[in-house]
């Protein structure tokens, strides 16, 4: 089960959380975003180890997510937007690894992921709201059960201190790990370290 940071665009405080060691973090390359990092240089993103970089878009023509990649030496990148499958095939035979994320709101029907099988290593389900990702609240998991999927997925929206407990006890057999983000700031982009040092899962 791994833990994956995301929206990070303060440099000190991402060397700060480069020496914690989770698994995964996100930057955030949408122009509306207040964690937007395209203001970040090369070497601010690369004090992160290069198989945890993961580089976030909304609906960004693929000859630019390929561009930004290659710029800051990323392979992974999560796809917020209402990417078809096709473009999650022409992304990943580039080389990189997917993460395509799904908004959950009771109305959603998740035979929507099905075309994405084998296309993207990784599903993630997040809290449907007004903006693509870092609403700051969760949906309900139970909504979950509705899927019967292949691909592993990562759990997303409002996952924080305030409900650490619950995203320990929750389980599913294709549960891949977990999205924290807005719950662990100061403020758009800055990281509370100490919260962030608290966030551990059970083996």
């Amino acid at each position: 089960m791994f833990i994956k940071i995301c929206g990070l665009n303060q440099p000190k405080n991402i060397g700060q959380l480069a020496k914690m060691n989770f698994n995964l973090y996100g930057f955030i390359f949408v122009d509306s975003s207040p964690r937007n990092a395209k203001a970040l240089l090369k070497s601010e993103i690369q004090q992160i180890d290069r198989n945890k970089r993961v580089a976030v878009f909304v609906n960004k023509p693929a000859n630019e997510v390929l561009s930004i990649c290659h710029h800051y030496g990323i392979d992974h990148i999560q796809l917020h937007g209402q990417e078809t499958p096709s473009d999650c095939q022409l992304l990943k035979s580039a080389g990189l690894k997917i993460i395509k994320a799904f908004s959950i709101s009771r109305e959603f029907d998740f035979k929507e992921t099905t075309p994405y099988d084998g296309k993207v290593d990784y599903f993630l389900f997040d809290t449907a709201g007004k903006s693509a990702g870092g609403n700051g609240y969760s949906f309900d998991w139970n909504l979950i059960e509705q899927y019967t999927g292949t691909t592993h997925f990562i759990l997303s929206g409002g996952l924080g201190l305030e409900n650490l407990s619950e995203v320990q006890r929750f389980q599913h057999t294709l549960l891949a790990g977990f999205d924290f983000n807005s719950k662990l700031e100061i403020s758009p982009g800055l990281k509370d370290l100490e919260k962030c040092q608290q966030i551990k899962l059970k083996p």
